[in-house]
């Protein structure tokens, strides 16, 4: 089942090849084999008929009333930030799914955020957080060759993000937790301008276990924009808008002395022209029982409580 019937939750690839893109909740559950979309919530009933036109399945205004007529093992919930305690109380309170997914960030406080984990853990069902990029098959790749020092370190980087340090800021931040361990300290360089009612654009360099990563604001008014660039002893990890690629450092064919990067970048697909069916799978996964890389609500909550942490190093 589908609460919110939005951009990520049907919107993004409403007009796109479902055979070359799946970015969106709905595409995704209906697409994967291991689940079938049930049916969708969402009070405009302009996006209800779209839904049930598109998929075949019934949508309803309200979550009760969608519960009231199914059983869904998932829930996926995919409303604005600051409606996801409100969606995940009326779902609990009304069924226990086996487990529901949410958008990020998980919520916009760390204290919301514990309360939701918490609702979850007492009534027996699995949280997860829709950071997409964790279960892209180049990010995963990218992580077994940190692990096996293929990128060695010591790892240096610059990640430029726009709109909000945790709106979406967050993405990029999960994704170093996820590629260099723990995060260790954080060192404010500017403090940038405010973003929305609770967020910020602050240039500030993160330390973690291993390595450490510099995040820059771009201005979203201006163009999104999205970059990651590891620089590592063994090479050049390079994230663009679209090609994710790896220069190996390689000995200089005219001065033997020195080292360059080869000339050939070696492209790593990202995956992440279907995103969404990867973070579906990553969650049949876990609801499996098998290895997986999907965000918990748990390692959500690390992410929000850290960049909270960072924010407030702004205001001292």
């Amino acid at each position: 089942m589908v609460v919110g019937l939005g951009q990520i939750g049907m919107g993004f690839d409403l007009s796109l090849n479902a055979a070359e893109y799946i970015y969106t909740h709905a595409r995704a559950f209906s697409h994967h084999q291991d689940f079938d979309l049930t049916c969708g919530v969402d009070p405009s009933a302009e996006q209800r008929n779209v839904f049930s036109e598109r998929f075949g399945r019934p949508a309803y205004p309200t979550i009760e009333e969608a519960l009231s007529f199914h059983s869904p093992d998932v829930v996926g919930i995919a409303t604005p930030t600051s409606d996801h305690a409100s969606a995940i109380s009326k779902v609990l309170k009304t069924y226990k799914p086996k487990a529901i997914i949410c958008e990020k960030p998980i919520a916009t406080t760390v204290q919301e955020a514990r309360t939701l984990i918490q609702m979850c853990s007492e009534a027996n069902v699995d949280l997860y957080v829709n950071y997409i990029r964790r279960s892209a098959p180049g990010v995963i790749e990218v992580k077994r060759m940190i692990e096996s020092l293929e990128i060695a370190p010591p790892i240096r980087g610059v990640i430029w993000y726009s709109k909000g340090f945790i709106h979406n800021g967050s993405h990029f931040f999960n994704l170093a937790e996820f590629w260099l361990g723990e995060f260790k300290e954080a060192i404010l360089i500017n403090r940038g301008r405010d973003f929305g009612d609770f967020d910020a654009e602050p240039e500030i360099k993160a330390v973690f276990s291993k390595g450490e990563i510099t995040f820059i604001p771009v201005c979203e008014e201006h163009f999104s924009f999205y970059t990651v660039e590891l620089i590592s002893s063994s090479g050049r990890l390079y994230w663009g808008q679209e090609n994710l690629s790896w220069q190996e450092a390689v000995g200089d064919p005219i001065l033997k002395s020195y080292k360059i990067l080869s000339h050939s970048a070696k492209q790593i697909p990202s995956g992440l022209e279907h995103y969404q069916w990867h973070v579906a799978d990553q969650l049949s996964r876990a609801m499996s029982g098998e290895k997986t890389s999907i965000c918990t609500g748990k390692q959500a909550f690390e992410t929000l409580s850290t960049m909270s942490e960072i924010l407030e190093m702004r205001n001292p």
